[in-house]
């Protein structure tokens, strides 16, 4: 008797989303899905091969989120912790970096691009940026206690 052919369910799919959507490796997820015909995990290649569309849309909509989230951060009454978490985040799963502005002087006789790896599309960062506008602003919790924001106690 042959064995059949994998077939994931929509129930691990949507565990191979959410996994991914939180930043867990490939390998780990592969261990969590279970082929029913073998009892057994699945392969990293088997992974790839079924859940694609899974991983890569939990990893895109996760960086998406927290690019969001830290663009209201930016514009909202952010905890210092909230900075720190986005900005973490951005720079291990999104290659973002801090730079230093370089200052060249004389003649260039080459042009060259240069691609950040990880780096949003300007249409892209447009659409994140739209979603988010709708939502209007964070709740974020009042440390202060003081609800209105105007400092004056």
């Amino acid at each position: 008797m042959g064995r059949n052919a994998f077939e994931p369910t929509d129930e691990q799919r949507s565990m191979v989303r959410n996994m991914a959507l939180v930043g867990v490796q490939r390998d780990i997820i592969a261990k969590c899905v279970i082929n029913p015909e073998t009892e057994r995990p699945i392969t990293q290649k088997a992974l790839t091969k079924h859940f694609k569309t899974e991983l890569e849309l939990g990893a895109d909509q996760a960086n998406s989120d927290v690019v969001a989230a830290l663009f209201r951060t930016a514009t909202g009454r952010p905890s210092g912790a909230q900075v720190a978490a986005a900005i973490f985040w951005a720079k291990t799963r999104l290659g973002w970096r801090e730079t230093s502005k370089v200052q060249v002087e004389g003649e260039i006789a080459a042009s060259a691009t240069i691609e950040v790896p990880g780096q949003m599309t300007p249409d892209r960062w447009e659409e994140v940026v739209g979603e988010y506008d709708q939502l209007g602003p964070p709740p974020f919790e009042e440390l202060d206690g003081d609800a209105d924001g105007d400092d004056d106690g």
